[in-house]
């Protein structure tokens, strides 16, 4: 197993050689990380950076993952990915309004807090968080978790098990959770007023679904193939489901309906002969066509 110094000969090294690198160790002592240190050494499986680091050059670590970081170098001194960032607690952000997340530094987390200040989440940005069982989720306005359902920041992450919605998120991005199987129940919140579409795509292992009071629409095959789904709950603001929004979802048995005045439905629960249990509450004025044909 190499060990890499720190100094002008060694990370020109591993530039040019040491792509099988796989263990760096950086002393206390060290101040200054400089520019290209580790530049596209893909093959370290662990870098740690002590406190005593105060200054990270321009793509130090470009294509190196699972970067432990404990010092104080913050925004333009921080320069381990393809862009400077500013880097806090387990995340990396583009800079210091926090409100773009390029990654998650240490893929070994178990637990994770979105920050409310966090508008845009990079494409694939949790992708090697295998362990990662609950995401307390305050983004109030992130409209962005990736480009589709491949690059979502948490595409597939079959061991997340509990989401946890704060009160003052407003939107549920495209793609937010698609493919997380092990989710078993949601519940979203009153301040949110939209599910993007695919958000909850493919969540199999989802039993229930509670939909807030002030969403006012779900988005186009937001549920889509949520095939353990039991019981939904449509809050009282819908007026808007896509297309497919609850399509493959053949085990509903309990729906309760409270969508005052829903006029675009796109039959979401039609042929749905699962369903045992349908209340319609106090304050619903109209009931599509074909509602529950």
């Amino acid at each position: 197993m190499y060990k890499c110094c720190i100094n002008i000969f060694s990370f020109l090294f591993c530039i040019l050689y040491l792509t099988n690198l796989t263990q760096v160790n950086i002393g206390d002592g060290v101040e200054v990380l400089p520019p290209y240190l580790l530049y596209n050494c893909r093959g370290l499986t662990s870098v740690t950076i002590p406190n005593s680091v105060i200054s990270i050059g321009n793509n130090a670590f470009y294509n190196v993952n699972y970067i432990q970081y404990y010092g104080t170098a913050t925004g333009a001194k921080w320069g381990a990915l393809y862009m400077n960032g500013y880097i806090e607690d387990e995340f990396i952000y583009k800079d210091s309004t926090k409100s773009y997340l390029i990654t998650c530094t240490n893929p070994n987390i178990t637990i994770t807090t979105i920050p409310e200040s966090v508008d845009t989440i990079a494409s694939n940005a949790f992708s090697g968080c295998t362990s990662l069982t609950t995401l307390n989720w305050n983004a109030k306005n992130c409209t962005s978790v990736g480009s589709s359902y491949s690059s979502s920041a948490f595409y597939n992450l079959t061991s997340l098990t509990q989401v946890n919605i704060g009160d003052s998120v407003e939107v549920l991005p495209y793609y937010f959770l698609y493919g997380c199987s092990g989710l078993t129940s949601v519940t979203i919140p009153n301040s949110v007023a939209s599910i993007g579409s695919y958000a909850f795509r493919n969540c199999s292992g989802l039993t229930s679904v509670t939909i807030g009071n002030s969403i006012t629409s779900i988005e186009d095959y937001a549920f889509y193939n949520c095939s353990g789904l039991t019981s939904v709950a449509i809050g009282k603001s819908v007026t808007s489901i896509g297309s497919n929004a609850f399509n493959g979802c053949n085990n509903i048995q309990t729906l309760n309906w409270n969508a005052k005045n829903c006029a675009t439905y796109n039959s979401a629960f039609s042929n749905k002969t699962s369903i045992t249990s349908l209340t319609i509450g106090d304050s619903v004025q109209v009931i599509p066509s074909s509602a529950f044909s």
